[in-house]
């Protein structure tokens, strides 16, 4: 199965992510993280 290239994961929480997570998301381009905060106020 082919995958367009702008496909991505979307994870939310709303408790926020831990350090770990948030790492592995700014080193993928195909992972977003949504807090409450990026909910609610945009990014």
């Amino acid at each position: 199965m082919q995958v367009a290239p702008d496909v991505k994961l979307l994870l939310f929480s709303a408790s926020g992510f831990d350090g770990r997570l948030r790492a592995a998301a700014r080193a993928s381009r195909d992972v977003e993280l949504v807090d409450l905060d990026r909910l609610y106020t945009g990014e």
